[in-house]
This record gives structure tokens, sequence and C-alpha cells, in this order.
């Protein structure tokens, strides 16, 4: 992501990784709190998606439990699960709490036309219209991003201005993908 203006002149670069399943993904800004999570939706071994629901109960809202069992196939709940999830991975990371949070005070809010679109869209954006409600106050200068790297890896990205300045417009630049060979190649022996 890439403010078009930089604050004061000054430059400060945030970056954020996260891996799972196949996929490590890396994300960077400048002058912008930024968080990634990327999760391989996958059922939890030896557990149902109602288990699943229950094991997390007390990281989601009611509002998000509620949006996870609304689609009736088992395909799409997991999907739903695995997003929401995401999303509360990528802003933690963002503004560096970690987990210690208590996710269930944080609630997202996804747009109804994009939620069965989910899958279709492979690496294209499939959703930036995402609501972020903090103790039930809505966060307007939070954004939010969800792709699909393929199939079964879903991405979330979180990005805020940083130093309390209004939201920056952003160029958003899509992932690359680089295969290990060429990262190795700039390694170095020690």
């Amino acid at each position: 992501l890439k403010p078009q203006s930089l604050i004061d002149g000054s430059r400060v670069v945030n970056f954020n990784i996260s891996h799972h399943g196949n996929w490590v993904v890396f994300v960077a800004s400048e002058n912008c709190l930024i968080g990634v999570d990327v999760v391989k939706v996958e059922k939890f071994v030896n557990q149902s998606i109602q288990q699943m629901f229950r094991t997390f109960e007390n990281q989601f809202s009611e509002h998000e439990l509620s949006s996870m069992a609304t689609p009736h196939e088992e395909f799409y709940q997991l999907h739903m699960f695995y997003r929401y999830w995401c999303l509360k991975e990528s802003y933690v990371k963002a503004v560096g709490v970690g987990l210690a949070l208590n996710l269930k005070s944080i609630e997202f809010h996804l747009p109804d036309e994009e939620n069965r679109h989910i899958i279709s869209n492979g690496s294209e954006i499939i959703n930036t219209k995402t609501s972020l409600y903090i103790n039930n106050t809505l966060q307007r200068e939070w954004k939010f991003e969800e792709s699909y790297l393929d199939e079964l890896h879903a991405v979330g990205i979180a990005y805020c201005a940083s130093n309390n300045y209004d939201y920056l417009d952003i160029e958003v630049d899509r992932f690359d993908k680089i295969e290990p060979e060429v990262l190795l190649g700039y390694s170095k022996e020690l």
C-alpha cells in the first residue's frame, strides 16, 4: 500500500507478515498502520462446524456468530468463519496488541451483497466495504481488504492512517507471487 502523499514529509514504513497452509504473505505501507492474516480454510480435525463455532464463541460477537451460521451450506459457513477470523487477526496485528485484546469487543460487518461472492474471484479483491466497530462504535479510519490466493487460502488486510491523521488515499498494489528459489537468490551465507 502506498499513500499518495507523505505526512509532513516524513516517511514511516510499516510491514506485517503471516503464514498458513502453503502461503506466506508480506504487506508493507508508508505512513499507515497495516496488518495481514492468511488462513487456510479447513475444518478442525474431528470437529463439526458447529463445534468450531462453540470453541470460538468467546472470540466473536453475536452479530458475527449469526452471520457465520446464516448460510445453510457448510461450505459457506466455514468460509465465513475464516473471513471473520482473518479480519480480527489482521486488525490486532496492525495495532500491535496481539490476541490479548478482547476479540468480542471488535466486531466486523460484511456487506450482504459480497458475502456469497467470496470464493469465485480467485486472487482478486473480494471485499473492501467491511466496517469495524469497537465497543459498538464505528471506526471509519480503518479499511479492510479481503481476497483469496487460491480456493482455500483467504487473506485479510487491515490498514489505517497513523498518527491520528485523516484517512489517506491509498493506492493498492496486487500481490506478487514470488517463488522461494527467487528469494533464496538474494540470501548470503553467514
